[in-house]
């Protein structure tokens, strides 16, 4: 996150977006994230996701991020 922060900073991005899968724990964290220096955030909290393997978070991810025309994506627990 700080990463992206500096490459905003220096022109290089318009935006930092977060996104996250989850429930309070993945609120929590995108309001700290916001806290840093984030522009936005997106919780993708859905009950068809509950027990999801990685692959289907992933997947619900990758739609999350195309439909926010997502260019450079960096990943991470925090």
């Amino acid at each position: 996150l700080e990463k992206a922060v500096q490459i905003k900073e220096k022109g290089g991005a318009k935006e930092v977006i977060l996104f996250s899968v989850g429930g309070d724990d993945a609120q929590k964290m995108l309001r700290d994230g916001l806290a840093v220096g984030a522009d936005r955030a997106v919780l993708i909290n859905d009950a068809a996701l509950n027990g999801t393997d990685a692959l289907g978070i992933a997947t619900a991810l990758s739609a999350a991020l195309k439909a926010e025309g997502v260019e450079l994506v960096f990943c991470g627990k925090k």
